[in-house]
């Protein structure tokens, strides 16, 4: 399929924001909050944020697999004596859009597909306006 066809998005500096011609996954925030664990898939993105609680301390995602799910673990390492704690921290937790499905009932939004049909984009899986 040619790729004369698409949506481009690019800002005031003419930097492309998105562009459905190049089959890129588009990340969406799943959840975010403060906790000890996070579960999502394989291919999601979490970052944390130590408050006062961790400072000066290391902290580690410890992942537990389990099929395409991932578990995240936040803790904390004491070298001293070779232990970890696990620590409540912020987080942030990011997956593909198309790995969301739309809530039941939302049959309304924006669905970008890529050339080769697979979803890229789906404005029904932005549950949060924390972005």
């Amino acid at each position: 399929m040619s790729n004369d066809y698409g949506l481009a998005v690019t800002n005031a500096s003419g930097d492309i924001m998105f562009d459905s011609r190049r089959q890129m996954d588009s990340y969406v925030v799943a959840s975010y909050g403060n906790a000890s664990s996070v579960t999502g898939l394989i291919t999601d993105l979490v970052f944390i944020k130590g408050g006062l609680a961790v400072k000066d301390k290391l902290v580690f995602c410890d992942r537990t697999f389990n099929g395409g799910a991932v578990t995240w673990d936040f803790k904390t390492f004491d070298p001293a004596t070779k232990t970890s704690t696990s620590v409540s921290v912020d987080y942030i937790h990011v997956a593909s859009s198309a790995s969301i499905t739309p809530d039941a009932g939302d049959d309304y939004g924006l669905v970008v597909k890529s050339p080769d049909g697979s979803i890229q984009f789906d404005s029904r899986s932005i549950k949060s306006d924390a972005h």
